[in-house]
């Protein structure tokens, strides 16, 4: 019988090379989905966590000697990956709820990361969800973000889906298959505790201009990276960013040229150029 699965399953057997995902057999694709079109939830949140994981991985070369020389562990970054949608696993989310998810993932995250530039970057990586409120005064600090947040929920407390473990699960799986062992014990202690809640001091303390802070917004870029890039596999395999590119390695040597032809070709042509390096293109 043919399984109907997500397309962002589809692209994660393809990028695992295996026939299906190794997750199958446990699938949470039906109660956990990755986002919501037209308030239908769609995805499958393990997939897409998985597929940022992966993204994680191809930058390592790319990045880890940048980021570590700013003082950001690439550690840090491994964390962020399979941190930053974990509010997606709250009650609220699953059964449809308007939250904003990347405020309940830094919540999560604030009570398992020893760094808090892992969180407040989580916390950031949805900032075009709280830009309204900010651009009314567009000069102000970084904690005017705070505004924008729903306090209420934060420190009365939430809980993550009565099966939560499930999804978490499935993801530890093809983590192992990829040999994640740090990311997967961060997984370890998200399994030990189902509710949580923060105060506004914790946020304050976050989003406060200083060193921390500024790590905290390279490590957000990088975040906004990973998560875009996986995110384009929601699409199926023909649109998913480095697939998209197909074709176009004769062009790697001309960034010029390659950057007109994604643009010119490519659908998320805004995820698809960073592929380009001053040198070559990432190509598989």
């Amino acid at each position: 019988m043919e399984v109907n699965r997500p397309k962002e399953c589809e692209v994660l057997a393809d990028v695992l090379k295996v026939d299906s995902p190794p997750c199958e057999d446990i699938c949470v694709a039906g109660r956990f989905p990755s986002y919501r079109k037209d308030r239908r939830p769609e995805g499958c949140w393990a997939a897409h966590t998985t597929l940022t994981a992966i993204e994680y991985l191809r930058l390592k070369r790319r990045l880890k000697r940048a980021l570590e020389g700013r003082g950001i562990k690439w550690e840090l970054v491994e964390e962020a990956s399979i941190l930053h949608d974990v509010g997606k696993l709250s009650e609220a989310y699953v059964t449809g709820r308007n939250v904003q998810h990347n405020v309940l993932s830094f919540v999560v995250a604030l009570s398992i990361c020893e760094d808090r530039v892992v969180p407040t970057s989580i916390l950031l990586h949805h900032e075009a969800m709280h830009w309204r409120d900010l651009y009314r005064q567009p000069f102000s600090a970084l904690q005017r973000l705070q505004r924008t947040i729903d306090m209420r929920r934060i420190t009365r407390g939430f809980s993550l889906h009565e099966n939560w473990r499930d999804a978490v699960m499935a993801v530890k799986r093809m983590l192992e298959i990829l040999e994640m062992k740090h990311a997967s014990s961060i997984l370890d202690i998200l399994l030990k505790n189902r509710k949580y809640r923060a105060n506004s001091n914790q946020i304050n303390r976050c989003l406060r201009w200083n060193r921390h802070l500024s790590k905290a917004l390279i490590l957000y870029w990088t975040l906004y990276l990973i998560d875009n890039r996986a995110a384009s596999a929601r699409d199926g395999l023909k649109a998913y960013w480095i697939r998209s590119l197909d074709g176009l390695c004769e062009y790697s040597r001309k960034p010029s040229l390659l950057a007109d032809m994604i643009l010119r070709s490519i659908k998320r042509a805004d995820v698809s150029l960073t592929a380009i390096e001053p040198r070559v293109i990432e190509c598989l």
